[in-house]
């Protein structure tokens, strides 16, 4: 077994929150939003796998 490090959240859902906090730029909420995302794009788990599947 191999230690992988893969995403913890799904890309898509952390790309639509900082697309829709950089909608809302305007409002504190948007900002909020905006640094969730990116905070949820950088979150990572180590995933553990067979030589073969990697």
């Amino acid at each position: 077994m191999i230690q992988k490090v893969v995403d913890k959240y799904d890309k898509f859902w952390t790309t639509f929150l900082i697309w829709i906090g950089a909608l809302l730029a305007f409002y504190l909420v948007g900002l909020l939003l905006m640094f969730q995302g990116l905070w949820l794009r950088r979150r990572k788990r180590v995933q553990w796998v067979c030589p073969a599947c990697a």
